[in-house]
């Protein structure tokens, strides 16, 4: 009979207990989000820019040409470009792999310049509406000009042309009209893409 008061008494214990032991935990939790809160500045414009920015260059990888000829090859595409004449021309790639059935393999070819003005306008934010501004255009430019081995029905690209290459493939050359700064450029160099 002894047992039933120590148990009892042991549960008038363990329920302040655990009560201040949550109350610790929540406690501490607070403090410490508040802590990374201050320290990362999560409130800011620039980490939101930030993070913006990060995701983008993760997107694209810069073409490889060939150290003695400048030729640019694209492995993945069996695709060649001849070497850039200037700066205005350089080029980050990324080959994306079919996926079902409405989409096919395609090359997505992004123009330096317009992704480095485009980025531009996140670097100094004066406040959230100036970034989500910002966003269309960039997320444009980071998509680039859209090589597709079949013609796709797209309301928000326009084609910029067709060719039939040397290996008897066909390609569509998609661009989208958010970024369009430096198709005079870009453009007329990519037109004089061929296979290997």
């Amino acid at each position: 009979m002894k047992t039933k008061p120590n148990q009892t008494r042991l549960k008038r214990l363990l329920l302040p207990a655990i009560l201040l032991t949550q109350f610790i935990l929540i406690g501490s939790l607070a403090a410490y989000m508040y802590f990374i809160r201050k320290e990362l500045n999560l409130d800011s414009n620039s980490t939101y820019s930030r993070l913006i920015l990060s995701s983008v260059d993760v997107l694209n990888k810069e073409v490889k040409a060939d150290p003695q000829t400048g030729i640019v090859y694209i492995h993945e595409a069996k695709l060649t470009l001849p070497p850039p004449t200037d700066s205005t021309q350089d080029l980050l790639y990324n080959y994306q792999v079919a996926v079902g059935f409405d989409t096919g393999r395609e090359v997505r070819l992004v123009d330096q310049q317009n992704l480095s003005l485009a980025k531009n306008a996140l670097y100094n934010p004066t406040n959230f509406n100036n970034i989500n501004a910002a966003i269309p255009k960039l997320q444009a430019c980071a998509r680039g000009y859209r090589i597709a081995f079949k013609n796709i029905s797209d309301v928000t690209q326009t084609l910029q042309f067709n060719k039939q290459l040397k290996d008897g493939r066909m390609i569509y050359v998609f661009s989208e009209n958010l970024c369009s700064d430096n198709t005079d450029n870009v453009l007329p160099y990519i037109k004089q893409i061929e296979s290997y």
